[in-house]
Protein backbone atom coordinates (compact mmCIF):
# COMPACT_ATOMS: atom_id res chain seq x y z
CA UNK A 1 0.00 0.00 0.00
CA UNK A 2 1.78 3.24 -0.65
CA UNK A 3 1.32 5.87 1.96
CA UNK A 4 1.07 9.79 1.21
CA UNK A 5 3.92 11.75 2.73
CA UNK A 6 3.51 15.65 3.82
CA UNK A 7 3.54 18.54 1.52
CA UNK A 8 6.88 20.03 1.78
CA UNK A 9 6.76 23.85 2.87
CA UNK A 10 7.00 26.93 1.04
CA UNK A 11 10.07 28.44 1.57
CA UNK A 12 9.38 32.32 2.15
CA UNK A 13 10.88 34.84 -0.04
CA UNK A 14 13.90 36.83 1.21
CA UNK A 15 13.73 39.91 3.40
CA UNK A 16 9.73 38.89 4.49
CA UNK A 17 10.63 36.90 7.60
CA UNK A 18 10.65 33.13 8.45
CA UNK A 19 7.82 31.10 9.62
CA UNK A 20 8.33 28.24 11.98
CA UNK A 21 6.89 25.70 15.08
CA UNK A 22 6.73 26.28 18.49
CA UNK A 23 7.83 22.85 21.23
CA UNK A 24 4.01 24.24 22.13
CA UNK A 25 2.64 23.39 18.65
CA UNK A 26 1.81 27.30 18.05
CA UNK A 27 3.07 28.34 14.88
CA UNK A 28 5.37 31.40 15.19
CA UNK A 29 6.02 34.54 11.99
CA UNK A 30 9.66 36.66 13.03
CA UNK A 31 11.00 39.61 11.09
CA UNK A 32 13.34 42.44 11.43
CA UNK A 33 11.65 45.33 11.92
CA UNK A 34 13.70 48.90 12.56
CA UNK A 35 16.41 46.98 13.61
CA UNK A 36 14.19 45.22 15.64
CA UNK A 37 12.77 41.23 15.99
CA UNK A 38 9.09 41.45 16.26
CA UNK A 39 7.03 37.96 16.59
CA UNK A 40 3.24 37.48 15.22
CA UNK A 41 1.75 33.83 16.92
CA UNK A 42 -1.56 31.74 15.00
CA UNK A 43 -2.32 28.03 15.25
CA UNK A 44 -1.45 27.37 11.86
CA UNK A 45 1.40 28.07 9.22
CA UNK A 46 -0.87 29.70 6.81
CA UNK A 47 -2.41 32.17 9.36
CA UNK A 48 0.36 33.23 10.90
CA UNK A 49 2.44 33.63 7.50
CA UNK A 50 -0.70 36.26 6.79
CA UNK A 51 -0.27 37.89 10.28
CA UNK A 52 3.33 38.78 9.44
CA UNK A 53 2.78 39.85 6.19
CA UNK A 54 0.12 42.41 7.49
CA UNK A 55 2.64 43.00 10.04
CA UNK A 56 5.16 44.32 7.29
CA UNK A 57 2.90 45.73 5.34
CA UNK A 58 1.86 48.25 8.09
CA UNK A 59 5.23 48.88 9.28
CA UNK A 60 6.30 49.41 5.41
CA UNK A 61 9.29 46.46 5.76
CA UNK A 62 7.78 45.13 2.71
CA UNK A 63 11.18 43.87 0.08
CA UNK A 64 11.25 47.11 -2.39
CA UNK A 65 11.52 46.19 -5.76
CA UNK A 66 15.36 47.08 -5.82
CA UNK A 67 15.95 44.19 -3.63
CA UNK A 68 15.74 41.44 -6.45
CA UNK A 69 17.00 38.18 -3.56
CA UNK A 70 20.06 37.81 -5.03
CA UNK A 71 22.75 41.06 -5.59
CA UNK A 72 24.73 42.77 -2.75
CA UNK A 73 23.82 46.13 -4.92
CA UNK A 74 20.37 45.60 -4.60
CA UNK A 75 20.66 44.37 -0.50
CA UNK A 76 22.24 47.57 0.02
CA UNK A 77 19.50 49.99 -1.49
CA UNK A 78 17.08 48.37 0.30
CA UNK A 79 19.06 48.29 3.94
CA UNK A 80 19.92 51.57 2.95
CA UNK A 81 16.23 52.37 3.07
CA UNK A 82 14.87 50.76 5.93
CA UNK A 83 18.10 51.23 8.40
CA UNK A 84 17.18 53.62 11.52
CA UNK A 85 19.88 55.80 11.87
CA UNK A 86 20.34 59.35 12.07
CA UNK A 87 19.87 61.65 9.25
CA UNK A 88 23.64 62.38 8.74
CA UNK A 89 24.70 58.77 8.85
CA UNK A 90 22.29 57.59 6.67
CA UNK A 91 23.90 60.29 4.36
CA UNK A 92 26.69 59.12 5.03
CA UNK A 93 26.19 55.62 4.19
CA UNK A 94 24.41 56.57 1.04
CA UNK A 95 27.37 58.07 -0.41
CA UNK A 96 29.72 55.29 0.78
CA UNK A 97 27.75 52.76 -0.77
CA UNK A 98 27.53 54.54 -4.46
CA UNK A 99 30.85 55.83 -4.20
CA UNK A 100 32.51 52.58 -3.37
CA UNK A 101 30.45 49.77 -3.17
CA UNK A 102 27.60 49.11 -5.82
CA UNK A 103 30.11 50.23 -8.34
CA UNK A 104 32.96 47.61 -7.22
CA UNK A 105 30.86 44.61 -5.30
CA UNK A 106 26.88 45.63 -6.42
CA UNK A 107 27.05 42.86 -9.09
CA UNK A 108 28.16 40.35 -6.90
CA UNK A 109 25.31 37.77 -5.67
CA UNK A 110 24.94 38.05 -1.88
CA UNK A 111 25.55 34.29 -0.87
CA UNK A 112 28.23 33.91 -3.13
CA UNK A 113 29.99 36.85 -1.35
CA UNK A 114 33.69 36.24 0.00
CA UNK A 115 36.27 38.32 2.30
CA UNK A 116 38.72 38.11 -0.52
CA UNK A 117 36.22 40.15 -2.73
CA UNK A 118 36.48 42.83 0.39
CA UNK A 119 39.75 42.69 0.53
CA UNK A 120 39.96 43.53 -2.92
CA UNK A 121 37.80 46.48 -2.35
CA UNK A 122 39.87 47.74 0.36
CA UNK A 123 43.36 47.23 -1.56
CA UNK A 124 41.30 49.23 -4.45
CA UNK A 125 40.68 51.94 -1.98
CA UNK A 126 44.40 52.05 -1.16
CA UNK A 127 45.58 52.61 -4.28
CA UNK A 128 43.59 55.37 -5.10
CA UNK A 129 45.43 57.24 -2.66
CA UNK A 130 43.06 56.84 0.13
CA UNK A 131 43.12 56.92 4.11
CA UNK A 132 42.71 54.42 6.39
CA UNK A 133 40.23 55.98 7.96
CA UNK A 134 38.28 55.74 4.39
CA UNK A 135 39.08 52.16 4.13
CA UNK A 136 37.85 51.48 7.61
CA UNK A 137 34.57 53.29 7.02
CA UNK A 138 33.73 51.45 3.77
CA UNK A 139 34.44 48.24 5.42
CA UNK A 140 32.21 49.11 8.74
CA UNK A 141 29.26 50.46 6.40
CA UNK A 142 29.59 46.96 4.32
CA UNK A 143 29.81 45.18 7.48
CA UNK A 144 26.65 46.30 9.14
CA UNK A 145 24.46 46.32 6.15
CA UNK A 146 25.62 42.21 5.86
CA UNK A 147 25.36 41.87 9.62
CA UNK A 148 21.32 42.25 9.25
CA UNK A 149 21.65 39.80 6.26
CA UNK A 150 22.93 37.61 8.51
CA UNK A 151 20.12 38.48 11.18
CA UNK A 152 17.74 37.47 8.58
CA UNK A 153 19.27 34.17 7.77
CA UNK A 154 19.97 35.18 4.27
CA UNK A 155 23.73 34.39 4.61
CA UNK A 156 25.51 32.48 7.10
CA UNK A 157 28.57 34.65 7.62
CA UNK A 158 29.21 38.00 7.67
CA UNK A 159 32.14 38.07 5.20
CA UNK A 160 32.94 41.59 6.08
CA UNK A 161 34.75 41.59 9.16
CA UNK A 162 38.27 41.17 7.96
CA UNK A 163 41.09 43.57 9.35
CA UNK A 164 42.63 46.23 7.74
CA UNK A 165 46.22 46.41 7.38
CA UNK A 166 47.88 50.16 8.64
CA UNK A 167 50.90 50.70 6.81
CA UNK A 168 52.25 52.62 9.11
CA UNK A 169 52.69 49.36 11.63
CA UNK A 170 50.15 49.87 14.05
CA UNK A 171 46.98 52.37 14.88
CA UNK A 172 47.99 56.14 15.11
CA UNK A 173 48.57 58.78 17.79
CA UNK A 174 47.28 62.09 15.99
CA UNK A 175 49.39 64.14 18.69
CA UNK A 176 52.36 64.15 20.65
CA UNK A 177 50.68 66.09 23.83
CA UNK A 178 53.17 67.75 26.34
CA UNK A 179 52.71 70.35 29.05
CA UNK A 180 54.20 72.70 27.88
CA UNK A 181 52.39 72.47 23.72
CA UNK A 182 48.75 73.18 25.80
CA UNK A 183 49.79 76.02 28.00
CA UNK A 184 51.46 77.59 24.60
CA UNK A 185 48.13 77.45 22.90
CA UNK A 186 46.00 78.92 26.49
CA UNK A 187 48.35 81.47 26.13
CA UNK A 188 47.54 82.52 22.04
CA UNK A 189 44.02 82.31 22.74
CA UNK A 190 44.07 83.90 26.20
CA UNK A 191 42.53 87.15 24.81
CA UNK A 192 40.41 85.73 21.80
CA UNK A 193 36.91 86.30 22.11
CA UNK A 194 35.98 82.18 21.88
CA UNK A 195 38.71 82.16 24.90
CA UNK A 196 36.53 80.02 27.15
CA UNK A 197 35.20 77.64 23.98
CA UNK A 198 38.99 76.90 23.67
CA UNK A 199 39.85 75.84 27.15
CA UNK A 200 36.74 73.82 27.85
CA UNK A 201 37.95 71.73 24.88
CA UNK A 202 42.13 71.39 26.02
CA UNK A 203 40.67 71.04 29.44
CA UNK A 204 37.89 68.06 29.16
CA UNK A 205 38.52 66.72 25.53
CA UNK A 206 34.84 67.02 24.35
CA UNK A 207 33.98 67.35 20.69
CA UNK A 208 33.19 70.53 19.12
CA UNK A 209 29.64 69.94 18.47
CA UNK A 210 29.25 68.46 22.44
CA UNK A 211 30.76 71.87 23.83
CA UNK A 212 28.56 74.13 21.12
CA UNK A 213 25.76 72.08 22.46
CA UNK A 214 26.27 72.86 26.48
CA UNK A 215 23.38 74.84 28.27
CA UNK A 216 23.67 76.83 31.85
CA UNK A 217 22.23 73.99 33.54
CA UNK A 218 24.84 71.65 32.72
CA UNK A 219 27.39 73.06 34.97
CA UNK A 220 27.35 71.88 38.23
CA UNK A 221 28.73 74.40 40.33
CA UNK A 222 28.81 72.72 43.61
CA UNK A 223 30.72 69.55 42.85
CA UNK A 224 32.88 71.32 39.84
CA UNK A 225 31.24 68.28 37.02
CA UNK A 226 29.91 68.79 33.83
CA UNK A 227 26.85 66.69 31.84
CA UNK A 228 27.28 66.43 28.41
CA UNK A 229 23.49 65.46 27.38
CA UNK A 230 23.45 66.25 23.44
CA UNK A 231 25.69 67.56 20.50
CA UNK A 232 25.21 69.65 17.85
CA UNK A 233 25.28 68.05 14.42
CA UNK A 234 24.18 67.94 10.73
CA UNK A 235 21.31 66.57 8.99
CA UNK A 236 20.74 67.02 4.96
CA UNK A 237 17.69 69.05 3.56
CA UNK A 238 15.27 66.71 2.19
CA UNK A 239 15.02 68.86 -0.99
CA UNK A 240 18.91 68.80 -1.65
CA UNK A 241 21.06 66.23 0.63
CA UNK A 242 24.21 67.67 -0.31
CA UNK A 243 23.40 70.74 1.89
CA UNK A 244 22.51 70.56 5.44
CA UNK A 245 21.21 72.53 8.28
CA UNK A 246 22.48 72.70 12.27
CA UNK A 247 20.09 70.36 14.09
CA UNK A 248 20.79 69.17 18.12
CA UNK A 249 20.82 65.58 18.98
CA UNK A 250 22.38 62.95 21.10
CA UNK A 251 25.98 62.33 21.74
CA UNK A 252 28.04 60.16 19.13
CA UNK A 253 27.50 56.57 21.41
CA UNK A 254 23.60 57.75 22.13
CA UNK A 255 24.06 58.35 26.36
CA UNK A 256 24.75 61.20 28.25
CA UNK A 257 27.44 61.26 30.54
CA UNK A 258 28.88 63.16 33.33
CA UNK A 259 32.75 64.46 34.09
CA UNK A 260 34.45 66.31 36.44
CA UNK A 261 36.36 69.49 35.74
CA UNK A 262 39.15 71.39 37.15
CA UNK A 263 38.60 74.91 39.48
CA UNK A 264 40.73 76.79 36.40
CA UNK A 265 37.61 75.67 34.20
CA UNK A 266 35.09 76.50 36.55
CA UNK A 267 37.01 79.67 37.30
CA UNK A 268 36.47 80.63 33.12
CA UNK A 269 32.80 79.72 33.24
CA UNK A 270 32.33 82.37 36.19
CA UNK A 271 34.01 84.97 33.82
CA UNK A 272 32.14 84.19 31.04
CA UNK A 273 28.88 84.71 32.83
CA UNK A 274 29.94 87.64 33.80
CA UNK A 275 30.98 88.91 29.90
CA UNK A 276 27.35 87.82 29.38
CA UNK A 277 25.45 89.23 31.46
CA UNK A 278 27.20 92.62 30.63
CA UNK A 279 26.41 91.58 27.20
CA UNK A 280 22.49 91.20 27.77
CA UNK A 281 22.76 94.58 30.18
CA UNK A 282 21.46 92.05 33.20
CA UNK A 283 21.96 93.30 36.52
CA UNK A 284 25.35 92.50 38.36
CA UNK A 285 26.31 89.35 39.55
CA UNK A 286 23.08 87.73 37.62
CA UNK A 287 23.86 84.04 37.54
CA UNK A 288 22.42 82.63 34.57
CA UNK A 289 21.17 79.20 34.54
CA UNK A 290 19.21 78.42 31.23
CA UNK A 291 19.84 79.28 27.77
CA UNK A 292 22.91 77.63 25.33
CA UNK A 293 26.57 78.55 27.21
CA UNK A 294 28.00 79.35 24.04
CA UNK A 295 24.90 81.15 21.96
CA UNK A 296 25.06 83.17 18.65
CA UNK A 297 24.28 86.65 18.55
CA UNK A 298 21.94 86.80 15.69
CA UNK A 299 19.72 83.82 17.63
CA UNK A 300 20.01 83.24 20.77
CA UNK A 301 18.55 79.72 20.06
CA UNK A 302 21.57 78.43 18.42
CA UNK A 303 24.68 78.17 19.12
CA UNK A 304 28.35 79.80 17.71
CA UNK A 305 28.78 78.90 13.99
CA UNK A 306 31.69 76.13 14.50
CA UNK A 307 33.16 77.06 10.78
CA UNK A 308 33.86 80.88 12.39
CA UNK A 309 34.75 79.17 15.80
CA UNK A 310 37.42 76.69 13.63
CA UNK A 311 38.95 80.05 11.73
CA UNK A 312 38.88 81.82 14.43
CA UNK A 313 40.82 79.18 16.32
CA UNK A 314 43.25 78.61 12.86
CA UNK A 315 43.85 82.70 12.76
CA UNK A 316 44.98 83.51 16.47
CA UNK A 317 47.94 79.96 16.43
CA UNK A 318 49.20 81.28 13.26
CA UNK A 319 49.82 85.04 14.47
CA UNK A 320 52.26 82.76 17.20
CA UNK A 321 53.41 80.37 14.53
CA UNK A 322 51.39 77.22 15.87
CA UNK A 323 50.26 74.59 13.64
CA UNK A 324 48.87 71.06 13.78
CA UNK A 325 50.22 67.96 13.86
CA UNK A 326 50.46 67.13 10.81
CA UNK A 327 52.53 70.89 9.79
CA UNK A 328 49.26 72.40 8.61
CA UNK A 329 46.67 74.61 10.14
CA UNK A 330 45.67 72.70 13.86
CA UNK A 331 42.09 71.76 13.82
CA UNK A 332 39.70 71.59 16.84
CA UNK A 333 40.02 67.83 17.10
CA UNK A 334 43.19 67.89 17.90
CA UNK A 335 42.43 69.60 21.55
CA UNK A 336 40.65 66.35 22.02
CA UNK A 337 43.68 64.15 21.17
CA UNK A 338 45.92 66.55 23.07
CA UNK A 339 43.74 65.88 26.20
CA UNK A 340 43.64 61.96 25.60
CA UNK A 341 47.64 61.99 25.16
CA UNK A 342 48.42 64.15 28.02
CA UNK A 343 45.99 62.16 30.49
CA UNK A 344 47.96 58.99 29.41
CA UNK A 345 50.64 60.39 29.47
CA UNK A 346 50.17 61.05 33.19
CA UNK A 347 49.56 57.79 34.18
CA UNK A 348 45.80 57.35 33.42
CA UNK A 349 44.43 54.30 33.39
CA UNK A 350 42.74 53.17 29.49
CA UNK A 351 39.35 52.83 30.87
CA UNK A 352 39.49 56.08 32.56
CA UNK A 353 40.39 57.92 29.52
CA UNK A 354 37.59 56.11 27.79
CA UNK A 355 34.81 57.46 29.54
CA UNK A 356 35.80 60.57 29.66
CA UNK A 357 35.97 60.68 26.48
CA UNK A 358 32.98 59.44 26.10
CA UNK A 359 34.27 56.14 23.73
CA UNK A 360 32.33 53.12 23.85
CA UNK A 361 35.03 50.56 25.38
CA UNK A 362 38.73 51.20 25.67
CA UNK A 363 39.61 49.55 22.67
CA UNK A 364 38.51 52.81 20.47
CA UNK A 365 41.16 54.76 22.69
CA UNK A 366 43.83 51.70 22.45
CA UNK A 367 43.36 52.33 18.36
CA UNK A 368 43.66 56.15 18.62
CA UNK A 369 46.18 56.25 21.54
CA UNK A 370 48.66 52.67 21.00
CA UNK A 371 51.45 54.66 20.56
CA UNK A 372 50.93 56.49 23.92
CA UNK A 373 50.10 53.73 25.69
CA UNK A 374 53.00 51.73 24.44
CA UNK A 375 55.42 54.31 25.89
CA UNK A 376 53.66 53.70 29.23
CA UNK A 377 54.29 49.89 29.31
CA UNK A 378 58.05 50.63 28.49
CA UNK A 379 57.96 53.05 31.78
CA UNK A 380 56.10 50.36 33.99
CA UNK A 381 58.05 47.20 32.73
CA UNK A 382 61.52 49.89 33.39
CA UNK A 383 59.64 50.25 37.11
CA UNK A 384 59.23 46.99 37.97
CA UNK A 385 62.90 46.28 38.23
CA UNK A 386 63.18 48.14 40.82
CA UNK A 387 61.03 46.15 42.79
CA UNK A 388 63.17 43.17 42.26
CA UNK A 389 65.58 41.98 45.29
CA UNK A 390 68.90 41.33 45.56
CA UNK A 391 70.24 37.79 46.77
CA UNK A 392 71.45 39.76 49.89
CA UNK A 393 68.15 41.34 50.72
CA UNK A 394 66.57 37.41 50.08
CA UNK A 395 69.22 36.18 52.37
CA UNK A 396 68.30 38.68 55.23
CA UNK A 397 64.40 38.28 54.51
CA UNK A 398 64.94 34.25 54.92
CA UNK A 399 66.95 34.95 58.54
CA UNK A 400 64.11 37.18 59.59
CA UNK A 401 61.52 35.11 59.27
CA UNK A 402 63.19 31.85 60.32
CA UNK A 403 63.69 33.94 63.89
CA UNK A 404 60.11 35.03 63.56
CA UNK A 405 59.60 31.25 63.75
CA UNK A 406 61.33 30.43 66.39
CA UNK A 407 59.59 33.22 68.83
CA UNK A 408 56.40 31.72 67.77
CA UNK A 409 57.40 28.23 69.00
CA UNK A 410 59.13 29.56 72.06
CA UNK A 411 62.32 28.10 71.08
CA UNK A 412 65.77 29.12 71.51
CA UNK A 413 68.59 28.31 69.88
CA UNK A 414 70.87 26.53 72.39
CA UNK A 415 74.62 28.47 72.40
CA UNK A 416 77.33 25.61 71.78
CA UNK A 417 79.90 26.42 74.04
CA UNK A 418 83.71 26.95 72.86
CA UNK A 419 85.47 24.36 72.13
CA UNK A 420 89.20 24.31 73.60
CA UNK A 421 92.54 23.11 72.87
CA UNK A 422 94.60 22.44 75.35
CA UNK A 423 98.01 23.46 74.63
CA UNK A 424 101.44 21.58 75.07
CA UNK A 425 103.39 22.81 78.48
CA UNK A 426 100.39 24.42 79.72
CA UNK A 427 97.25 23.33 81.99
CA UNK A 428 93.68 24.10 80.29
CA UNK A 429 92.26 27.17 82.32
CA UNK A 430 89.29 25.89 84.77
CA UNK A 431 86.33 28.07 83.16
CA UNK A 432 83.12 28.52 85.59
CA UNK A 433 79.31 28.91 83.96
CA UNK A 434 79.61 32.11 84.11
CA UNK A 435 82.07 32.74 81.22
CA UNK A 436 80.48 29.74 79.27
CA UNK A 437 77.10 31.30 79.06
CA UNK A 438 78.97 34.55 78.37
Amino acid sequence: MKTVGKAPRVRRKRGTGSVYRRADGYWIGEATIAAKRRRVTAKTEELAGLRLDELLRRAGEMPAADWDGKTVGSWLRYWLRQSVVRPVTRFGYTSISENHLIPTLGHVRLTELKPSHVRGLLASIERKGLSVNTRRNVRNCLSAALELAREDDLIAVNPARVKIPDNKGGYRSNVVASRKRIETILDAIRYHRYAVIYATLLYTGMRIGEALALEWSDIDWEFHRLTIRRTLTREPLKDNPRRTRKVFGPPKNGRPRVIPISPQLIGRFHGWNDAEVARLGLAKRTHLKSGLLFPSERDPRMPVDPSHVLHSFQAALARESITGADGGPMRLHECRHLYATYQLGQGTEVATVARLLGHSTPTTTMRFYAGVTQDADVVAAEAVTFFEPSHQAIASQKAVAARRKRERDGTRTPTTPPKLTPQKGRRAPILSVGDVLH
